[in-house]
C-alpha cells in the first residue's frame, strides 16, 4: 500500500486490488496500516476487496464521524474497463438497485428492496472490444458501479460476480490478467473549510492499447 497523503486528521492510501479493508485472515488494509503507522487505523469508508484506489482512513476515532460527514458531499470518481464500445461519449445510469451484494442472475436484486441509484460516466478511451470509463458516484449503493455497468450491457472486465462467465474467462486469457478493472482514482472533499483533491491513476492499464476518445 502506498500512502498518498498523511496529516494529523486523516491518511489517504492507495489500496491494492485483492485486499479487503477489514477482516482478512492473511492481512487487511486496517491491520497492515496500523502496524506500519504504529497506531490503530480506522477506515472512514469502504472499497470492495477487488477494487483498487484511494481510501480515506484515520488514526483518531473522534475524527471518524467528522470525516464521514465530509464524504457525504464529496466527489468520488472511478475508472473502469468495460465490455464493448459505449455508444454515447457521456451519459447517466439510474437503474434502481438494492443496497446489498447480488449476482449475475438478478443484479438489481428483489424489487421491493431496490433504491434509487445514480452514476454518471464519460468515455476516456476504447478499442473495438473494450472501453475505459470515468465514473462518478452520486449515490452510494453496494456494488453500484458494477451493477450499473452490467445493467447497461457493459460489464466490467474481471467482474466474475456480475459478468458473463465465458466472456470473463476469454478476456482474462486475452489480456493476461487476474483482477477487476475498477479503480477509485479521484477523491475530493472539504474539511474545516479546506478543500482536498487526491488522485491516483491505475497502474498497468496502458498496456491494453486503448485509444483516446
Amino acid at each position: 500500500m502506498d500512502i498518498v497523503h498523511k496529516q494529523d486528521e486523516f491518511v489517504v492510501i492507495e489500496k491494492p486490488s485483492g485486499m479487503s479493508v477489514h477482516n482478512e485472515v492473511n492481512g487487511d488494509v486496517v491491520s497492515i496500516l496500523s502496524e506500519e503507522l504504529s497506531s490503530t487505523v480506522y477506515a472512514v469508508h469502504r472499497l470492495d476487496r477487488m477494487t483498487s484506489g484511494l481510501l480515506l482512513c484515520t488514526t483518531r476515532p473522534e475524527m471518524i464521524c467528522v470525516l464521514q460527514e465530509a464524504l457525504r458531499t464529496s466527489t468520488k470518481k472511478y475508472q473502469a474497463i468495460v465490455r464493448g464500445v459505449v455508444s454515447s461519449q457521456k451519459g447517466e445510469w439510474r437503474h434502481t438497485i438494492t443496497n446489498t451484494s447480488e449476482g449475475r442472475r438478478n443484479p438489481r436484486g428483489r424489487k421491493q428492496y431496490r433504491k434509487s441509484a445514480h452514476t454518471s460516466y464519460e468515455v476516456l478511451s476504447y478499442n473495438q472490444y473494450i472501453s475505459m470509463l470515468s465514473l462518478t458516484l452520486h449515490t452510494g449503493r453496494q456494488h453500484q458501479i458494477r451493477k450499473h455497468c452490467v445493467l447497461a450491457g457493459h460489464e466490467i472486465i474481471g467482474d466474475t460476480r456480475y459478468g458473463d462467465t465465458r466472456y470473463q474467462k476469454k478476456m482474462q486469457e486475452r489480456y493476461d490478467f487476474d483482477g477487476l478493472f475498477l479503480h477509485a482514482y479521484s477523491l475530493q472533499f472539504s474539511l474545516f473549510t479546506k478543500s482536498y483533491d487526491f488522485r491516483c491513476v491505475p497502474n498497468g492499464w496502458e498496456r491494453l492499447g486503448l485509444r483516446r476518445s
